[in-house]
């Protein structure tokens, strides 16, 4: 969501997860792993804009939860980069996307608080973005435009472009291309997925009208296509 709080992003929920998730009893791990890694992100946003305690007390405390941050992300990483996405890799299905975009997801978190190079993304940020991209480009030939994995992947890796590799413009642009396409195939949607599908869509609209205000650009609403009930 970036430290500011405001841009969106996705984690996924329980019905969508355990499509592919929920035989293996993978499902309910992530859910409760995501839960905390999301509860331990809102702290250090938190503690990262406050203004109102002590700066030395501030720091103590985001020593703290970087700490906890670290193990968490870490523990889960390793299953995810040693077993699940080995397991997985080259069957080119829903299942290779949503292992290589958790991967990217907590790599992404991680790189929010980790020292970079000037410019230069943390080298979190640089393998978030190799998992996010390997996951897109199944998830483009392989899952139809309205799929729920789909859209989320598309939102956190716009996300990605904004606030860790500060490109907005490949942000807005990624952000777009996935609405764009979606809305062309509304038509197509299963009532099990319009809600999901509709909500992650909702969001990208969100952040395109924010990233192209912060930008300096106009909010091309003639081009994006609104969202109708």
């Amino acid at each position: 969501m970036g430290s500011s709080g405001i841009n969106a992003e996705y984690m996924g929920s329980s019905g969508i997860n355990a499509e592919y998730m929920g035989s293996s009893g993978i499902n309910a791990e992530y859910m409760g792993s995501s839960g905390i890694n999301a509860e331990y992100m809102g702290s250090w946003r938190t503690l990262n804009v406050d203004d109102q305690t002590s700066e030395d007390i501030t720091k103590t405390y985001k020593k703290i939860v970087e700490a906890e941050l670290d193990d968490i992300a870490g523990e889960i990483l390793s299953l995810l980069t040693d077993k699940l996405i080995p397991a997985v890799q080259g069957k080119m299905d829903e299942s290779e996307v949503f292992y290589q975009k958790m991967a990217a997801d907590y790599f992404r978190h991680l790189s929010e608080f980790k020292d970079s190079d000037g410019d230069k993304p943390a080298e979190e940020g640089v393998k978030a973005t190799k998992h996010y991209e390997a996951a897109y480009n199944i998830a483009k030939e392989k899952l139809a435009e309205t799929h729920p994995t789909r859209l989320g992947l598309a939102l956190n890796y716009s996300v990605c472009y904004y606030e860790i590799l500060k490109q907005p413009e490949k942000a807005c642009e990624l952000a777009k291309e996935a609405f764009d396409a979606a809305i062309q195939k509304l038509d197509s949607l299963t009532d099990e997925s319009y809600k999901d599908s509709t909500l992650i869509m909702q969001l990208l609209r969100d952040n395109l009208t924010l990233w192209t205000s912060e930008t300096g650009g106009d909010d091309d609403k003639g081009d994006v296509e609104q969202v109708e009930d």
